[in-house]
């Protein structure tokens, strides 16, 4: 589209941001080592919007937020208590870290899912496009969904 420029602009933006970032909040003695998280979000958020900001505005393309941002938001905050709960209910009951994260994930993968299909953000052609998404459309089928 004969901007190149954009994207590195976007890229370097964020960059700055997780630079300055870095430097406010893992210097913080309360918030240490996660200061590095947060900053790399931060940085993120800011190439991003970057990015669609300028998409929206160089093709004139109506961004559907809806669809691309506030869905999969929802889904991932409900994933990410779901996760949770479901890590420290199975370290409660066997006592293995190891075993917790990895069958809270599993958990958590599988509430984002069944959670983007409620609240129709993923579509059938979504699916049909994945591995076994065939599959996945006739159990949706079955399922009523």
């Amino acid at each position: 589209m004969s901007r190149v420029k954009l994207p590195i602009i976007g890229a370097v933006a964020g960059a700055a941001v997780k630079i300055a970032l870095n430097l406010i909040l893992i210097t913080n003695p309360k918030i240490n080592v996660l200061g590095a998280v947060l900053s790399t979000i931060g940085c993120y958020i800011v190439a991003s919007a970057f990015d669609i900001f300028f998409l929206a505005r160089v093709t004139r393309a109506k961004i559907d937020f809806m669809g691309v941002l506030l869905k999969p938001l929802a889904c991932a905050a409900g994933m990410g208590i779901a996760s949770y709960g479901a890590y420290e209910a199975i370290l409660f009951l066997c006592g293995v870290k190891s075993l917790s994260v990895l069958l809270a994930i599993i958990f958590g993968a599988l509430v984002y899912f069944i959670g983007m299909l409620f609240i129709k953000g993923i579509e059938r052609e979504d699916l049909s496009s994945m591995p076994m998404g065939k599959r996945l459309i006739s159990a949706m089928d079955k399922l009523g969904l």
